[in-house]
């Protein structure tokens, strides 16, 4: 378990304000908004759907075929369509949504 120095966060907490953003609470961990979740677990989830492999090397060459077949573009939608989510979850007060 990591302690914060108070210090740390009261410098933090004064750089935040300095550049007029606003410190919103959230829990620590939301699976419906971790960025690895939302967007690359779940098309990985889809890719690999009914798939079966013999061998290490037969699953490494399909999870190096689904890499290869995303370009930039692709991890660029999936930040930005986090960045919609967290939206969200702030205009609705933290409470549950559906997508």
């Amino acid at each position: 378990m990591t302690t914060q120095n108070p210090t740390d966060q009261g410098k933090r907490n004064k750089k935040v304000q300095d550049m007029g953003w606003e410190h919103l609470e959230h829990p620590p961990y939301s699976p419906d908004l971790s960025p690895s979740n939302f967007y690359l677990f779940r098309a990985l989830e889809h890719w690999l759907r009914g798939k079966k492999f013999r061998t290490i090397e037969e699953m490494r060459q399909s999870l190096t075929e689904f890499f290869d077949s995303k370009d930039r573009d692709w991890y660029r939608r999936g930040i930005a369509k986090l960045e919609e989510q967290w939206q969200k979850v702030i205009e609705s007060g933290g409470e549950y949504f559906d997508y």
